[in-house]
């Protein structure tokens, strides 16, 4: 039996198990590092696998680190050519994720994820850095 904790106070829905783990996609356990969380999502990286989790509103994605940057660049340009315009609730932001699956947002929702990503990429590059020293 897998007992659950809340992983962020604000992300009722949102669940992990104890010893900080959580289910991998292929059903195994992961064990993780948060690098970024917020009351829209979160981004971890699994010290095994080597691979990080993006869960942002009704979606969890599972990258390879360098996917994981390519969409943070994608995320960044995007937010940037986007600031100063009018903001609108309408869903016509589109980031590619691969040749089969985009993610759909409003502008205001690529403003949290690219903050999300901008901090998990901090976080991420800090880890390679300590796990380089090891």
């Amino acid at each position: 039996m897998i007992h659950y904790v809340e992983l962020h106070p604000t992300l009722s829905n949102v669940i992990k198990p104890l010893n900080e783990t959580i289910l991998s996609m292929n059903g195994g356990l992961c064990n993780f590092q948060i690098l970024a969380e917020s009351a829209q999502g979160y981004v971890v990286y699994c010290m095994d696998c080597k691979m990080v989790q993006l869960a942002f509103g009704t979606t969890m994605l599972k990258l390879s680190p360098e996917h994981f940057q390519e969409i943070a660049s994608t995320l960044r340009l995007e937010s940037a050519s986007r600031a100063g315009q009018p903001t609108c609730n309408t869903k016509n932001v589109v980031i590619p994720v691969d040749d089969r699956m985009m993610i759909c947002l409003t502008q205001p929702e690529l403003g949290k994820i690219d903050l999300l990503f901008s901090e998990a990429a901090v976080m991420f590059e800090t880890l390679q850095i300590l796990d380089g020293m090891a």
